[in-house]
């Protein structure tokens, strides 16, 4: 489902140029959960942009489903990203001042959806998540917990057969923790790819995980 042949980013910064991704060769299965661990700057972030197409390599080679999709252009990216990745990010990235109904249904806009469509298919997620009763609340009303768990409704209503997360767990408490982490091993038993960089223990526990990357020190 992804692979990485040689794989390298490279930035230039005031410091010089900083080596954020290096001659990685990885593979995930269909199906499979990695996480990624290591310290603040080893290059976790840069390595999910990559893999989820929000960014070009330096050099090297990636294949989601055996296309190779290093090279191609951003409107293709964009295409494969919307049909192909779920994203959760460690902020959330809501729109507080929209609704949570209107923030899951959003990447479906550039599908043609009808209106009344797209809520339909977002209320359905709610109620997966436990949360239709918030439906209508901003999502700027919401706490970090409840926030997470609509960012990863709104990653789902794409279907997507890949899910990245980078740092789902570290703005909300124990006990949503233990939501997200229970939503994750669902969308593992649905035969989705995850790829997740987390720092939280628990992600390496109950047979979540099928492997571990643990990236050092960027030089």
């Amino acid at each position: 489902m992804i692979r990485t042949e040689k794989l390298c980013k490279r930035y230039v910064s005031r410091g010089g140029i900083v080596n954020a991704v290096r001659n990685l060769n990885l593979e995930v299965g269909a199906g499979k959960c990695l996480l990624l661990q290591g310290p603040s700057g080893s290059g976790k972030s840069t390595l999910l942009n990559l893999i989820g197409c929000l960014t070009h390599p330096t050099s090297g080679r990636i294949f989601l489903d055996e296309q190779e999709v290093s090279r191609l252009p951003d409107h293709f990216l964009t295409d494969i990203r919307r049909e192909k990745i779920g994203f959760i990010f460690q902020t959330f990235n809501l729109l507080q001042d929209y609704t949570v109904l209107d923030n899951i249904g959003m990447p479906l806009l550039p599908l043609g959806l009808s209106l009344e469509q797209r809520r339909q298919k977002a209320f359905s997620l709610l109620q997966r998540i436990s949360m239709e009763h918030r439906a209508a609340f901003m999502a700027g009303e919401l706490s970090g917990g409840e926030q997470q768990r609509v960012a990863v409704a709104r990653a789902l209503v794409n279907d997507p057969a890949i899910i990245i997360a980078d740092e789902p767990n570290s703005n909300i408490d124990r006990r949503n923790s233990l939501l997200i982490l229970e939503l994750f091993r669902e969308l593992k038993n649905e035969g989705r790819t995850m790829v997740i960089s987390s720092h939280d223990p628990l992600f390496g526990k109950d047979g979540l995980v099928d492997d571990i990357l643990t990236l050092g020190e960027t030089e």
